[in-house]
């Protein structure tokens, strides 16, 4: 083996290595928290939850109860950025 390839091969390696260490940096930099986990999961209830609700007490069909909740979340989604944003104040918001 001569030495251009030694090089070659020391480079190859030196760049696996990089891509490695980068690869772990990307994952442990954007791996999801135990919060965001549980935000997710109470979303995930309170939606399911609402949807229920709807079904069985306002005797409507799983999807205009799915409609009406995803209504809700927009508008009141739309009100906290008008809020946070200074457009409306508290009292308007509320």
């Amino acid at each position: 083996m001569g030495r251009v390839d030694k090089i070659l091969i020391n480079h190859s390696e030196d760049l696996k290595n990089e891509n490695s260490q980068l690869k772990e940096d990307i994952s442990s930099d954007h791996a999801p928290s135990f919060d965001e986990g549980i935000r997710a999961t109470a979303s995930a209830a309170a939606v399911g939850g609402a949807i229920y609700l709807l079904t069985n007490n306002a005797d409507l069909p799983a999807p205009f109860a799915a409609v009406d909740v995803v209504s809700a979340a927009k508008g009141i989604s739309s009100l906290v950025y008008d809020y946070n944003s200074g457009k409306i104040t508290f009292d308007e918001f509320i």
